[in-house]
């Protein structure tokens, strides 16, 4: 474990903190639009080195979140801000022995959104959907029971979305695939609906939610599946629509991220041998339009998500840069 230090850039001071050793992350301050270019280069930064975790860290809503260890009786959830605040929050359930952390996730008000399996000493593990306030003061855990949750997110209207699939009892077998449930703030269950004809990843049996992503805009809520296709939602869950993902796209092999901007621009990386393209989805027709970075292509980005409407984009060296985007961009 190395020791906190701090770096003097710009006349500002900034925290570094070493959590495990391991690749790190880039976070700056968000800066105005040019005259040329639809997104911006970097000034200031703070870095964070190595984040933990599984699921592998990545920045949802306002924050840079990992779980410092996904199996125990208690989880460590790892918040970090913009401004490089670190957060450790812990989490467990009364009366459960050990939590399995299968989903990770927040909104826009920093609410963190937790799921995954729920075992005692004398019961097989049962599902839970699980969020924490922004004051970190207060928890509602929901559960699940036999519907199990890899996808999770908060809306803007402060319901809880959750992803995944169902099972039986008897054999373990899952009946009911890409099952979306809606949560109210105080726990209950207000809303279910599933998408059979997903299109998913052939290792996960038709399953479309494990390794996918659930985004949250100011009026909708974005599913980017495993099998590369992307549905989006009204807050009350009626379909807004489904596309295609960008051309050259391969889950598990050149899928390099998405994110969700709270205004509804939707970008997708795409992994090259060389480089990353980024892809912007222009929903008027159905296509992809390609995000251009200042200086040109550098290689290997990473799509992490939208810090609001600052895209955050990680480096082949593992640092997050902030980028301002576009006001023309596609919607």
């Amino acid at each position: 474990m190395k020791k906190a230090i701090h770096i003097a850039r710009a006349a500002q001071t900034y925290l570094v903190v070493s959590v495990i050793l391991g690749s790190g992350y880039l976070i700056s301050p968000p800066y105005r639009l040019g005259a040329q270019g639809r997104l911006l280069a970097l000034e200031k930064d703070v870095y964070i080195r190595s984040l933990p975790g599984s699921p592998a860290p990545e920045w949802y809503g306002r924050l840079l979140l990992a779980i410092d260890n996904r199996v125990g009786k208690q989880v460590q959830v790892i918040a970090i801000d913009g401004a490089g605040v670190n957060l450790q929050i812990p989490f467990e359930i009364p009366g459960v022995t050990q939590i399995t952390v299968l989903g990770l996730g927040a909104g826009t008000d920093r609410t963190v959104v937790l799921s995954g399996i729920a075992s005692t000493g004398d019961s097989r593990g049962r599902g839970f959907v699980a969020w924490i306030a922004p004051n970190r003061e207060s928890q509602v855990v929901a559960r699940t029971e036999k519907f199990f949750a890899y996808a999770v997110t908060a809306a803007a209207d402060g319901t809880i979305w959750a992803a995944g699939h169902e099972w039986q009892d008897d054999d373990g077998k899952v009946v009911k695939n890409n099952v979306f449930r809606r949560y109210s703030p105080t726990g209950q269950l207000i809303g279910s609906f599933s998408e059979p004809r997903a299109r998913a990843k052939a290792f996960v049996s038709g399953d479309g939610t494990q390794a996918s992503k659930l985004m949250s805009a100011n009026d909708r809520v974005g599913w980017f599946t495993n099998g590369g296709e992307y549905f989006e939602y009204s807050l009350l869950g009626a379909p807004m629509g489904r596309f295609d993902g960008p051309p050259g796209l391969v889950w598990g092999r050149t899928y390099a991220g998405s994110a969700l901007s709270d205004g509804g621009d939707l970008i997708v990386g795409v992994g090259g041998e060389q480089a990353t393209q980024i892809f912007e989805l222009d929903r008027g027709n159905g296509t992809w339009a390609t995000v251009r970075l200042p200086g040109g292509a550098a290689p290997r980005n990473h799509v992490f998500g939208f810090d609001g409407e600052a895209l955050i984009l990680q480096s082949q060296q593992g640092e997050l840069h902030r980028y301002s985007f576009a006001p023309q961009g596609l919607k």
